[in-house]
């Protein structure tokens, strides 16, 4: 009878907005990397070019059979967070220590072979 009234109340429904698909975008010819959603790592250890970064929260404790080196390492994300660690803290560390493009690219690469890498990797050549 009345429209007004029902087309005040469809507009006052709450919309959910589907999250984004997490989807990394690799191209390798003009060396860009776009990162979409919230796109999550497992805990890893990434060593390369003398750089150890690690996603493992609490830092492992050392001891005569595993000891700690502190040279060059450091914890690139809190994994306690819900969700945890995400793959921007990554890049964040990686630009932070002026990794090259190419080696971040790796990286990423190698993160998704390993299942690390909780998002689908579309990779352009």
């Amino acid at each position: 009878d009345r429209p007004d009234s029902f087309i005040a109340a469809v507009l006052s429904l709450p919309v959910r907005m589907m999250p984004n698909e997490a989807r990394v975008v690799i191209n390798h010819k003009t060396r860009k990397l776009m990162i979409t959603g919230d796109v999550e790592i497992s805990p890893v250890v990434i060593s390369a070019a003398g750089l150890t970064i690690s996603t493992i929260n609490p830092a492992p404790v050392a001891s005569a059979r595993t000891p700690v080196v502190d040279e060059h390492s450091f914890v690139v994300a809190d994994t306690s967070r819900t969700g945890g660690a995400k793959l921007q803290d990554l890049i964040d560390a990686l630009e932070m220590w002026k990794v090259p493009i190419e080696d971040r690219i790796s990286i990423i690469e190698e993160l998704y072979k390993t299942g690390r890498l909780h998002a689908k990797l579309i990779v352009d050549e």
